[in-house]
């Protein structure tokens, strides 16, 4: 592991730190570590913070992936804004340009994000279209009557929201979400929300696909569908 000076503002373990808030606040989480993370860089002085950024920059900028987004996604969380500190501009361009690559909504911003990417690249689509496939590609393994499959899940945790389909009569298909009854309750069981009825598996597959609020996992029938998805690989 990268060891910094003992003058340097940043803990030592700050990539392993970056790294992790990268991928738990990627899936929308927070954990005592992110909070521990805000509550020190509010805790600094105007000058302080502003040395902490540019420290940070120089040690994550150079790894990518999950650092940087971690590192970006504190300082939008902290509201920590000066626009003419360089080093703040280009952690934060770098963060959202890897959310490009990985076709994340714009709906997945935060209002600042969005007004930030509208304001440095003015004219700019955020993404190019992508459509799904037509029905002569769509390859869809079909379903009994009463036969269901579960094709999403919302996060990694054991407990997430899972999409599933099933075929209900003869041209009748239902997608919808196994949730917990209420959210961190395991012990209160789960219950369907049904999500949309078509009369085919490829209608319910373009209606999951347009979801701006990508799943952490897509069944591989569904994945061409998908127009939107979120930060996976650290090597982005």
């Amino acid at each position: 592991m990268f060891r910094r000076q003992r003058t340097d503002p940043l803990p030592q373990d700050i990539l392993a730190q970056m790294e992790e808030r990268g991928r738990v606040r990627s899936e929308g989480f927070q954990n005592p570590l992110t909070m521990t993370q805000e509550r020190h860089f509010l805790n600094l002085g105007q000058t302080e913070q502003e040395e902490y950024v540019d420290a940070l920059a120089e040690a994550v900028l150079p790894i990518g992936g999950w650092a940087v987004l971690g590192a970006a996604d504190l300082l939008v969380k902290v509201v920590f804004e000066p626009e003419d500190q360089p080093s703040y501009v280009r952690l934060l361009l770098a963060a959202l340009e890897l959310k490009r690559a990985a076709r994340v909504s714009d709906i997945a911003l935060s209002t600042y994000e969005g007004e930030f990417w509208r304001r440095h690249n003015p004219g700019r689509d955020w993404l190019e279209p992508k459509f799904p496939p037509t029905r002569v590609d769509a390859q869809i393994s079909p379903l009994a009557i009463g036969e269901e499959r579960e094709v999403g899940r919302h996060t990694s945790f054991p407990t997430s929201n899972r999409v599933l389909v099933r075929r209900t009569a003869e041209d009748r298909y239902l997608a919808f979400v196994d949730q917990e009854v209420e959210r961190g309750t395991p012990a209160e069981g789960r219950v369907e929300a049904p999500m949309r009825e078509a009369g085919s598996l490829y209608e319910l597959f373009v209606f999951l696909g347009e979801s701006p609020l990508a799943n952490f996992w897509n069944h591989p029938e569904l994945e061409p569908f998908c127009i939107y998805d979120r930060p996976r690989d650290a090597n982005l």
